[in-house]
């Protein structure tokens, strides 16, 4: 306990000797944004009518938790709305990210992606926190997100607001390098009725019905149903990789108005699933090669409701409570029963002309229950943990409202971690109304999870006369959280009605970061064979440090929006002293060191639609995956405010290639193929 005490003391004071160098300005370019409602044909006529100027008004929740200008924010934000997600055509939240600057998406096979933001991709990215309608999905069991189970209508999506960096101090713990948050539309926004159905050379669906209806004044609702089925995708070898997938839930939303002060938001869904499976055959004994594919079952549901009540003019708060409940049923990874219970309290108060307040308090509750495999052990296998945190920030006005100053922190008690302390330090300046410089020194931390604790996993090596070795990966009670300072800089401008642009650079110093050394072998003797283990074990013994930038440049003229991104990122590791790590150098290279891309939306007569994408990601060379450029193009047509058709093209300049490798799972790494897909949406 005192040495991490020590270690956050030292984290606080070298964060509070970096301050003075957060208001200097860079420069470059970012995104376009647009709030949408209704219809999708009159929304896109919507969109190419409103200015840039116009658009950046739209206000963010996440930053702050209370609503703020985008222009204005102190952090690198970026905005997906409704009308980019349509024009994307994409059906997943995974695809539909590639478009955010800064962002990797590697897709490992048909149900898998990695998904990370500045740095260590993995296929359970621990640094990236994500969100729906504010109910976090990221998962403290696996540190990471369960991708396969979050598949959200994109139609019933407003906008996903995507920060890259830290937002700890608001949202605790875990987000590290970024935070995502996919809002939902209001119900009162999908009033009446709409099916939807797609279907492509790789996938049916997804197939989806939904109904809304006021129940009275002020109170709407929506209930919907929808169902998809994915192929499986093929080795490199050419083989199938037998990890089909499919999927099928059912929910509902509804938001009442109680009276002129109080909102009430409920919303729950329903699912089952199968998800199909391909262990690697190298890390299988060679007696149980039959149980190289087999599927995963996939069963749960989630309700969450959100109470707003406006206290005065200058006051509210927000009560939040969400349940989930979820059963993996896994012959042969990681198979069991997970619940939690979260509630989250937060008041909002403007103190006066110069102090805006933000305070709340946290309490969640976890508890699993695992069934342990030959692969597979956890030691407890059912474990309860708690977490309990609260926060305060405040907003202060400078300067004749031209300059900002945040300051917050939050305070966590994790029962896997401990105390944890993460503050957080804002700098905004507005000199003119179309330019913003900003900057911040943050302090974020990454908790232990059950897989971090109390998980191994035995993998098989060779064999060798009567002797067999296995490879133990094991997890310990004595790692402390992982911890980022971080320090950035921000510019945005509008020099033109017609341009807009962003950029922001940081640069991240790493420690306790997550290490596996080599520990003593030990061996098993039964009947005529032995066992022998050697045991890797998890420990917090690296340190590391990242730079880089992420800008995007918008223009817009008429009918025509194109917007390109560019991002730069370098991670350094290094492991303490005598620790021989098996993760540094393969971390290092689990992201692309140079991304960029070219979207072109452009509308034509008789309500046609062109949109594409060009694509371009570096190498990784530890993965031996050569840099690719790719490009996606849609079709769109709006015959009517009652339908919407539209085909796409996918990977349409490289086909047949390799996005991600991950060294130490065992799963496949599969093809990414060319696709075509088209979706027909009607409304009643």
């Amino acid at each position: 306990m005192m040495f991490r005490q020590s270690c956050l003391t030292w984290d606080f004071i070298k964060m509070i000797n970096q301050i003075k160098y957060i208001l200097v300005c860079l420069l470059f370019l970012s995104t376009g944004i647009q709030s949408v409602s209704g219809d999708p044909a009159q929304s896109a006529v919507d969109l190419t009518q409103l200015s840039i100027e116009e658009l950046m008004q739209i206000e963010v929740t996440s930053v702050s938790k209370r609503d703020e200008r985008l222009f204005e924010s102190a952090a690198a934000v970026f905005i997906l709305t409704q009308e980019d997600l349509r024009r994307s055509g994409t059906r997943t939240i995974q695809d539909a990210l590639r478009m955010v600057p800064g962002m990797y998406i590697g897709q490992i096979d048909a149900n898998k992606w990695a998904i990370s933001a500045r740095g260590f991709n993995q296929t359970f990215s621990n640094k990236l926190l994500v969100m729906v309608d504010g109910r976090s999905v990221y998962s403290r069991i696996y540190s990471g997100v369960l991708w396969e189970t979050q598949d959200i209508n994109i139609e019933d999506i407003d906008r996903i607001e995507v920060i890259r960096g830290p937002g700890a101090t608001l949202w605790g713990a875990n987000a590290v390098n970024g935070i995502i948050n996919v809002i939902t539309k209001h119900s009162d926004q999908t009033i009446g009725g709409a099916i939807h159905s797609g279907v492509g050379t790789q996938e049916i669906g997804p197939i989806g019905i939904r109904y809304g209806n006021t129940i009275h004044e002020n109170w709407t609702y929506r209930i919907y149903s929808q169902y998809f089925k994915r192929q499986s995708s093929v080795l490199e070898s050419g083989t199938t990789a037998d990890d089909g997938w499919w999927f099928l839930k059912n929910g509902f939303r509804s938001d009442y108005r109680i009276s002129e002060h109080d909102n009430m938001m409920s919303s729950g869904e329903i699912y089952t699933g199968i998800v199909g499976q391909t262990l690697r055959p190298e890390f299988i004994d060679p007696a149980d090669k039959d149980q190289y594919a087999h599927d995963l079952k996939v069963e749960g549901g989630h309700f969450l409701t959100r109470w707003n009540h406006r206290v005065s003019h200058a006051s509210d708060f927000t009560l939040h409570l969400y349940y989930s409940s979820v059963l993996r049923d896994d012959p042969q990874m990681i198979g069991g029963r997970f619940q939690e219970l979260d509630f989250d309290f937060d008041y909002r108060w403007k103190f006066n002309d110069r102090h805006r307040l933000v305070w709340g308090l946290r309490i969640r509750s976890t508890w699993d229950c695992f069934n342990n495999t030959a692969l597979v052990h956890f030691d407890p296998t059912s474990r309860r943990y708690n977490l309990y945190g609260i926060f305060l920030q405040d907003d202060v006005a400078l300067l004749n409202r031209r300059l900002f100053l945040t300051v917050g922190s939050k305070f966590e008690r994790d029962d896997l971690a401990g105390p944890e302390l993460q503050p957080n330090v804002r700098l905004r300046w507005l000199p003119t109304s179309g330019l913003t410089l900003w900057g911040a020194v943050s302090r974020a931390v990454r908790t232990p999870a059950r897989t971090d604790q109390d998980f191994s996993f035995t993998r098989y090596l060779f064999s060798m006369g009567q002797d067999v070795y296995y490879l133990r990966m094991q997890g310990s009670r004595d790692l402390i959280s992982e911890s980022l300072l971080s320090n950035e800089l921000g510019l945005r401008a509008n020099p033109l009605p017609c341009l807009y642009f962003d950029c922001t650079g940081f640069y991240h110093t790493y420690k306790h970061l997550r290490t596996y050394a080599l520990g003593e072998s030990c061996s098993v003797s039964s009947d005529s064979t032995n066992i022998v283990y050697a045991p890797y074990i998890a420990g917090d013994d690296m340190s590391g440090q990242s730079y880089g930038f992420e800008s995007l440049l918008e223009y817009r003229f008429q009918k025509i929006r194109i917007r390109t991104t560019y991002s730069y990122m370098k991670l350094i590791l290094t492991p303490d002293e005598g620790i021989e790590n098996m993760r540094a150098e393969d971390a290092e290279g689990e992201v692309p060191r140079h991304q960029w891309s070219i979207q072109a939306f452009v509308d034509f007569p008789c309500h046609l639609e062109l949109d594409g994408m060009l694509r371009f990601v570096d190498e990784l060379p530890v993965s031996q995956i050569d840099s690719y450029l790719t490009a996606d193009i849609r079709l769109g047509w709006n015959p009517s405010n009652r339908a919407m058709i539209s085909i796409m093209g996918q990977n349409l300049i490289r086909n047949n290639y390799i996005e991600f490798k991950e060294q130490y799972t065992p799963f496949y790494s599969t093809l990414v193929v060319r696709k075509i897909l088209g979706r027909v949406s009607f409304y009643f």
